[in-house]
């Protein structure tokens, strides 16, 4: 399945890139090197995993010949992620490993930070207010960093690791405002209270592009692949475990786009938790993808991400089921609001393909867990948390439908009181001694 043999583009340099294509090679004539770089993109209609590493060219002609790269790709139905900045500079970190394997050794652990210095890092309170035990950064493979944060108790039974939403952060999902609509500060009556209540630590981190971690080529909620938050997530738990002990219980939760995440670091290791809870997880966008403008654009995000990554194209839902949610994203300093602003091109193109490569390696899912959906969520297809639960193999997985929501599981109340107690619940029979194999299935 050869599909194109590059001509060359310059008969200066010794650079060879080789294109992996499943077991094929497509291989790129010499050319003149500049900088070596991953560049990743899969085959949509088939489903199929492509790496390809690629040895680039400098000044105008580089730009013109992955236009040219990325149209051969895109003709064959395949995405093509270019990784030129606005400038034309090139990225000088480490890529993310496109397969998902260990995470280079260049990460650096855990720092914490004193609590005398959380100041500079506290824009609206939240950090002296929310009863937070400790903050702090990691570094990622690409060299960015990575905030965290903890709610601990003392001699816990179990520790529960949470994967935010599209456009969010970890203390503005897990905090509460002391009177809604307003800003997320508090710590009383909200999902962190509950869980350490039930006896369990609560660890956290930003996503790259997100709340206080650092932004790729600077811009908020964008990050050059999916697959990098990935990584960056198995990093975390891996020195949570590391930190707390490996034999204390662990748990993975995801909301959204954390969804996303999580299964897909379960997927990868099925010995990185114990068991996962999923809230209205991003594995479909079938439903978002058919909205307005979408319905033109994202078919052909992928090839627009390659020459314009940053630009906001993709459009999202507002959520006028709770209006004081929405007024609470917006009212964020840190956030980029869903129905106000627009997905960034390449993120769009991620969450896409991302999503539908998913659906591929659900029956590779093996951990124990829970996911919660509303019928009417109007951001994640609630189809998809079907879909997991009819393909996984795990032997202990249920999948509960939830009704009088719009996305927003952790605040929309009364709802969301009762889904933190079914996780509680969730979480205390399977803590500990061998667990209950079991399936279930709410009705829709």
């Amino acid at each position: 399945m050869l599909i194109h043999r590059i001509a060359p583009w310059s008969r200066a340099g010794k650079g060879v890139g080789t294109f992996l294509i499943d077991t094929v090679e497509v291989e790129a004539s010499p050319h003149v090197a500049h900088a070596d770089r991953h560049v990743r993109y899969l085959n949509a209609p088939c489903n199929l995993r492509i790496v390809a590493r690629l040895t680039c060219v400098s000044g105008d002609r580089q730009r013109q010949n992955i236009g040219i790269l990325s149209a051969l790709a895109f003709s064959q139905g395949l995405f093509l992620g270019g990784d030129d900045d606005e400038t034309g500079r090139r990225r000088t970190t480490t890529p993310s490993d496109a397969t998902g394997g260990a995470v280079l050794a260049t990460s650096r652990a855990m720092e914490y930070f004193p609590k005398d210095q959380w100041a500079r890092y506290d824009y609206n309170g939240c950090l002296s207010r929310g009863q937070l035990t400790r903050m702090g950064r990691f570094e990622n493979a690409a060299g960015l960093s990575i905030a965290f944060y903890s709610w601990e108790v003392p001699n816990p039974k179990g520790v529960v690791i949470f994967s935010h939403g599209h456009g969010v952060h970890a203390t503005f999902e897990l905090l509460n405002s002391p009177k809604a609509p307003g800003i997320r500060t508090e710590y009383p009556g909200t999902w962190a209270e509950s869980l350490n209540k039930a006896g369990y630590s609560l660890f956290a981190l930003d996503h790259q592009g997100h709340g206080r971690s650092d932004y790729a080529r600077g811009k908020r909620c964008y990050f050059e692949r999916l697959q990098d938050l990935v990584n960056d997530f198995k990093r975390f738990v891996r020195l949570v475990r590391q930190e707390v002990g490996q034999e204390l219980p662990t748990f993975l939760l995801g909301m959204s786009m954390g969804g996303f995440v999580v299964v897909n670091a379960a997927i990868e290791d099925e010995n990185l938790a114990d068991g996962v809870v999923l809230l209205a997880p991003m594995l479909s966008l079938d439903r978002l993808a058919s909205r307005g403008i979408n319905k033109v654009l994202l078919p052909l995000v992928t090839m627009i991400s390659v020459f314009l990554p940053t630009l906001p194209v993709a459009e999202t839902a507002k959520n006028i089921k709770f209006p004081h949610s929405q007024l609470e994203v917006e009212m964020d300093d840190l956030t980029y609001p869903s129905g106000v602003t627009r997905t960034r091109c390449r993120v769009a193109a991620e969450y896409y393909i991302g999503t539908k490569r998913t659906q591929t390696l659900m029956h590779k899912m093996k951990i124990p867990f829970i996911t919660f959906h509303g019928k009417d969520d109007q951001m994640t297809d609630p189809a998809s948390s079907e879909m997991l639960y009819d393909r996984a193999s795990s032997s202990d997985k249920t999948l509960q439908w939830v009704e009088n929501v719009f996305h927003d599981l952790m605040h929309e109340k009364p709802t969301s009181n009762d889904i933190i107690a079914a996780i509680v619940n969730w979480l205390s029979d399977r803590n500990g001694g061998s667990k209950p194999k079991r399936r279930s299935r709410a009705p829709r």
